[in-house]
């Protein structure tokens, strides 16, 4: 399975295998959790982490 963990390794900050930015999760629950988001969910999301970039991808209402 190609994840990304080189592209990580290489720029020293959490991105998948095209160099975009990911939360600081692993990388077996950000597959878990991104299949079962759909935009008729609400996030609260407390911090300023890369989640909120891919929340916002997936269209949630934050």
């Amino acid at each position: 399975m190609d994840v990304g963990w080189f592209s990580e390794f290489k720029t020293g900050e959490p991105v998948d295998k095209n160099f975009e930015p990911l939360p600081l999760l692993t990388y077996s629950f950000i597959d878990f959790i991104i299949e079962r988001l759909s935009k008729e969910f609400s996030v609260f999301e407390i911090g300023n982490g890369n989640s909120a970039l891919i929340f916002l991808k997936k269209e949630l209402r934050m």
